[in-house]
């Protein structure tokens, strides 16, 4: 039982990783318009389809979001980049380097609302043998509100 309570313990402690520091980086969301893909026989939206009016799906173009990281400053021992979609979707993983930008995540922003995909992004900064050092959360409200790092940032 002193055994379970322990691992339980450290394991909050092993989560507990702290903000990156707003200064070293910059969030940009980019917002334009682009059409779904052609649905198949995997898509969720098929069964949506069957039930309606339409024979296929509504190809009108929709709110569409990119969300880039600019990274100003690195601490010596951050060496790669972790993104976590969704609390347990790996999303990539790479080598950093001061002044870089990369693509953190993209999506309709009808989906982030409605909390199917892309409403919670964890960016995790990792040191040499892969222990996180910082972290940038991105999180989403079904109103479309968003925080960086607990922070209210705007809406969508």
């Amino acid at each position: 039982m002193v055994l379970v309570a322990a691992l339980f313990l450290m394991s909050g402690f092993l989560d507990d990783v702290p903000f990156k520091p707003d200064d070293e980086f910059v969030i940009k969301f980019v917002f334009t318009f682009n059409k779904r893909g052609e649905a198949n026989k995997t898509d969720l939206v098929l069964s949506q389809v069957a039930t309606s009016t339409y024979d296929r799906p509504d190809t009108s173009p929709l709110p569409f979001m990119e969300v880039t990281l600019e990274l100003l400053k690195k601490s010596e021992n951050e060496v790669k980049v972790k993104v976590i979609r969704d609390n347990d979707f790996p999303v990539t993983k790479k080598k950093i380097t001061e002044g870089m930008k990369m693509s953190v995540f993209s999506g309709f922003v009808d989906d982030i609302k409605d909390q199917v995909a892309g409403y919670n992004h964890v960016i995790y900064f990792l040191d040499k043998d892969g222990t996180a050092v910082s972290k940038i959360v991105i999180e989403f409200d079904e109103e479309g509100f968003y925080t960086v790092n607990g922070k209210k940032r705007g809406k969508l």
